[in-house]
């Protein structure tokens, strides 16, 4: 079943009927709360964070008991784990928490440089949804609105149970809106529920990166999410559009926090990218912006939520900070071999009175020692050939260096039975002599007069410092 199966044919007409009655005011209504979450109002450990406005039928729940309900506006980079057995709280950045009769449920928001991640904790397995306002030009505008649903009751297709994916489509007909499909198959998204370390039941979904669908997965991306769950109906056959209010984030690298006293705090690398055996270093960068003598509370450099066991950590003394003047402080950690490629958040601060922190945070790509990347020639060859002797396509293999360590690349090609190179041999080896080292290996490739119409499957073996890389294209004969 693919995602137009799902859709139903009466979904066009239902949906065109309710919009015209309901479709001004919600946009109205919506655009109005998110007009209330832009500007960030309040900090979270010190980072820019604004008041979660309230749905209806909810009570958000305020951690500290206070009353008001924060969600931090920027996020920055971070690969969460995807196993919810892992547990959720403390590595995942939330959103928010809320109340109704269904119980407690909590969503989270993570991205990288490949996905964007989205997650809820709930009491019980139930449907949960997410919907994302891709370009930030508010729900019910533009083709970039989507919905994903996951239900632990639903269908299994392809593998895949109870997830539907879809993209509200205002472009194609403005007057009647439609359900169109996910911008994506759905087999290249990652979808993962079960039990949480809390015993709660938890649902990971990961959007591959799609810039043409508007999932960027860029620093400087800002647009709008929300989350829901419970007994919900399908998106599709929905009567009543939800009106609960988006929040606003914005994607970022690094996040600078501040106390209201004036004493600004930064975490700098020295490098956004580290392969494995490289070391990092870390500088918690605290300026005092007032006009007066600042103190800090005791200082501190360390790995933020799941990246703390691959990093160092260092403490610091309090100290005081001159009116105008910068203090600095320097962590040199290794990384760990087990840390999982993807991004790794370094956080950085001090304390403050009653326990609590002012904390920054940045982040670094942890990547694969060796990229590898593999083409063929896309020129379709046509059958009958260019020559007596078969048509000539060009592979091309590079390799680049990620790694300090000086090694030597083996590369093996592999062809259909009965074709050949002109010139040149399968297997070929490159010297990779420094950090950012690049080279590059063709082949020419002899098609043969006698082989028929198809796709014929090209692959390399890329063998170095112990690792092995396969990398597969394909060469098409037409008719």
């Amino acid at each position: 079943m693919n995602n137009s199966q799902q859709m139903g044919n009466g979904v066009v007409g239902l949906w065109g009927a309710v919009l015209l009655v309901v479709c001004s005011v919600a946009m109205q209504r919506i655009a109005q709360a998110q007009e209330n979450v832009v500007t960030p109002t309040a900090s979270v450990e010190g980072r820019p964070a604004a008041t979660v406005p309230t749905g209806p039928n909810v009570t958000l729940l305020s951690p500290d008991g206070g009353g008001v309900v924060l969600y931090e506006v920027q996020r920055v980079k971070r690969t969460p784990p995807l196993e919810p057995a892992l547990g959720l709280q403390d590595k995942w950045d939330p959103l928010y928490s809320a109340q109704d009769g269904t119980g407690k449920r909590t969503g989270y928001l993570n991205w990288d440089n490949n996905y964007l991640y989205l997650a809820a904790e709930v009491p019980a397995p139930t449907i949960v949804r997410f919907e994302l306002d891709m370009k930030n030009d508010g729900w019910l505008r533009g083709a970039d609105n989507l919905v994903v649903q996951i239900d632990p009751d639903g269908n299994t297709v392809n593998g895949i149970t109870g997830v539907k994916a879809f993209r509200f489509d205002t472009v194609q007909n403005k007057d009647r809106p439609v359900w169109a499909m996910a911008p994506f198959p759905l087999e290249e998204m990652k979808v993962r529920s079960g039990r949480t370390a809390q015993g709660n039941y938890g649902v990971i979904v990961a959007l591959p990166r799609r810039p043409d669908a508007g999932l960027n997965c860029r620093a400087g991306q800002t647009f709008g999410v929300r989350f829901d769950a419970g007994n919900l109906p399908n998106p599709e056959d929905e009567t009543e559009l939800a009106l609960r209010p988006m929040l606003r984030v914005t994607l970022v690298d690094e996040i600078i926090a501040m106390t209201t006293g004036g004493l600004s705090v930064r975490v700098l690398l020295d490098s956004r990218e580290i392969s494995p055996g490289e070391n990092i270093r870390a500088t918690l960068e605290i300026k005092n912006n007032s006009k007066e003598i600042l103190r800090t509370g005791r200082m501190f450099l360390l790995g933020s939520q799941a990246s703390s066991p691959y990093i160092d950590s260092a403490s610091f003394a309090l100290s005081d900070v001159p009116p105008g003047k910068s203090i600095k402080r320097e962590l040199r950690s290794s990384v760990a071999p087990t840390t999982p490629l993807g991004a790794v958040v370094v956080a950085g601060g001090f304390e403050v009175e009653g326990g609590k922190t002012i904390t920054a945070l940045t982040s670094f790509d942890r990547v694969d020692p060796y990229e590898v990347l593999f083409e063929t020639e896309q020129r379709a060859v046509v059958g009958g050939g260019e020559t007596t002797k078969g048509d000539l396509r060009e592979a091309k293999l590079v390799i680049k260096s990620k790694a300090k360590a000086k090694d030597t690349a083996q590369a093996t090609l592999t062809l259909p039975e009965g074709w050949t190179l002109e010139g040149g041999k399968t297997t070929e080896e490159r010297s990779l002599k420094f950090k950012g080292d690049v080279q590059g290996i063709f082949w020419k490739i002899l098609v043969p007069t006698s082989a028929p119409p198809g796709e014929y499957p090209v692959s390399v073996v890329v063998e170095v410092a112990g690792k092995t890389y396969r990398r597969t294209d394909t060469i098409a004969i037409i008719p």
